[in-house]
């Protein structure tokens, strides 16, 4: 991956990280090429009050996030990814 996830409309004015992006894309399982899309957002407001995602669960990914300095997914929309 040679791309840098930033947030929607975030501007990264260092030139040593281009290429930046809001999206990722991933195809998984080459062979029935399902593809992902990877997106950051700036926060999950709109997930919390419309009941998508509890307080909880965003506290616990928030803790995780920084403490081990890895991305979590917090929401997905679609089916799950059914491997063969």
């Amino acid at each position: 991956m040679n791309q840098i996830l930033a947030l929607q409309g975030e501007s990264i004015s260092n030139h040593d990280l281009f290429p930046v992006t809001d999206k990722l894309f991933y195809t998984y399982d080459y062979g029935d090429d399902w593809n992902i899309t990877i997106t950051k957002y700036k926060d999950c407001d709109d997930l919390i009050c419309n009941n998508m995602l509890g307080i909880d669960e965003f506290e616990a990914a928030e803790e995780i996030v920084i403490d081990k300095h890895m991305p979590i997914c917090i929401y997905r929309a679609g089916i799950s990814v059914l491997d063969d």
